[in-house]
């Protein structure tokens, strides 16, 4: 039973780590809601915090040899750090890369969404996928007359969508005035989600700005679109996230 428990105590902390990692680099919030990320991580260090000290438990006889001890509890360990590295990596490979700014809502893109083929022609800037949380991107969408339109429609309609096609890309700077021209104001926030006043006024708190300040765009991120970004009108950047219905009907 010791060995179990100092066994278990050992995963707790390097869970602890891998926690802060995923949490406080790939996943920060709100994304870790947004695109899963808690929930397969979470699932991922469950099953190794827990079935390696119950292994531990099951082989250790204190009757066994030392040798035979080190060897049992040898593969354990390193049964456990596979997977423990295999689930890092899926996290790693899943994770979200850019808060992307598209014409009227602010989208999520993680790996899995990029379309690669077109990689190299989006801003060399904006080429290295970041390890270190989402950045921001601005996304040129076309107009009607563009040949590439009805094109993009249909992408967009099998789940394609611009934000997620590297030629697209543009430095978000470059669209700071059109997010500020899209962005909605509080107050109608607040008549969208007249039970939800108290959450919203104490999310201007926090930012420090009042509500002439800043606006908000509605989140779309995966098959999440009922959250809503506020922005700082003066700079266009994020201040706050919040889980509302942001859609104008």
């Amino acid at each position: 039973m010791g060995a179990a428990i100092k066994h278990l105590l050992g995963s707790l902390a390097v869970g602890t780590v891998c926690a802060a990692l995923v949490f406080g680099l790939w996943y920060p919030y709100p994304y870790g809601e947004l695109v899963g990320g808690r929930e397969l991580f979470l699932l991922l260090i469950s099953v190794d915090v827990i079935c390696g000290p119950l292994l531990t438990f099951v082989v250790f006889d204190p009757r066994k040899l030392r040798r035979e001890l080190w060897r049992d509890i040898g593969i354990i360990v390193f049964l456990q750090g596979v997977a423990l590295a295999y689930g890092i990596a899926t996290v790693i490979q899943a994770r979200p890369v850019y808060l992307a700014f598209e014409g009227d809502r602010f989208r999520v893109v993680s790996v899995p969404d990029v379309e690669f083929s077109e990689i190299n022609r989006a801003p060399e800037s904006l080429r290295n996928l970041s390890l270190t949380g989402p950045r921001m991107l601005g996304v040129h969408l076309v107009k009607s007359g563009d040949p590439d339109y009805l094109q993009s429609i249909k992408a967009a309609l099998g789940g394609l969508h611009p934000a997620f096609r590297p030629s697209r890309w543009v430095e978000y700077e470059q669209q700071h005035q059109t997010v500020r021209d899209n962005a909605r104001s509080l107050a109608q926030l607040k008549g969208k989600n007249p039970n939800e006043q108290r959450l919203i006024n104490e999310t201007i708190l926090k930012t420090n700005l009042n509500e002439q300040q800043l606006g908000y765009l509605p989140l779309a991120a995966g098959n999440h679109t009922d959250w809503v970004v506020i922005i700082g009108l003066e700079d266009a950047q994020p201040k706050a996230y919040l889980p509302l219905d942001g859609w104008l009907n």
